[in-house]
């Protein structure tokens, strides 16, 4: 039965992907038509085999982080979804990585964090990290105040650091595809406490 479900998905029939939704809570119903072919079923795979279920936030049009399910509003693999919108249930993912964040159109003065971070945290399962990869000039990775993450649910374990390894291979680039260099990077991890 699971294999039929399964390969209705792949054929991308809505009642299939409905039942998905009902079955495994995984998907926001309103958001389900963004979802490309393939990743629910990865997806489902990674719930229903006691996997990690880890989104690769901003990834643009292919993730470069293995295993991860891309979620850019260009994805072209992965789920094609605005990061202040995830079509996520809440605490349903293991681990959020973001990279590099930014949204075009907003002044400088209005750029923060808090155009995304509330739903990845809302997404995040208690002890489920976020892991932002990002410059220090960039505001969109700048944390908020200590209340604020608190009122989120969420800690800081570490502060903006050294690139953790696994990104150093990873491709950065400005808004303008220019290559921004791994040494200028940083990553923050935050943890869902409750």
């Amino acid at each position: 039965r699971d294999g039929l479900i399964l390969d209705a998905v792949l054929l991308g029939t809505t009642p299939a992907i409905s039942l998905i939704n009902k079955i495994w809570g995984l998907f926001r119903a309103a958001e389900v038509a963004t979802v490309t072919t393939g990743v629910v079923t990865q997806t489902v795979n990674a719930a229903k085999g006691g996997g990690p279920v880890v989104l690769d936030l901003f990834g643009g049009r292919i993730s470069q982080v293995p295993g991860a399910i891309n979620v850019d509003i260009i994805a072209g693999q992965g789920v094609r979804a605005s990061t202040t919108k995830l079509p996520f249930a809440p605490g349903s993912v293991d681990q959020i990585i973001a990279s590099n964040p930014y949204f075009l159109g907003f002044e400088r003065e209005a750029q923060s964090i808090m155009h995304w971070l509330p739903e990845s945290a809302s997404a995040l399962k208690p002890g489920g990290q976020i892991i932002i990869n990002a410059t220090t000039n960039n505001r969109f990775a700048q944390l908020p105040s200590a209340s604020v993450l608190d009122s989120l649910g969420l800690r800081v374990v570490q502060q903006p650091g050294q690139l953790l390894p696994q990104f150093k291979n990873q491709a950065f680039t400005f808004t303008s595809g220019k290559p921004l260099p791994t040494v200028n990077m940083n990553t923050t991890i935050l943890e869902k406490v409750r």
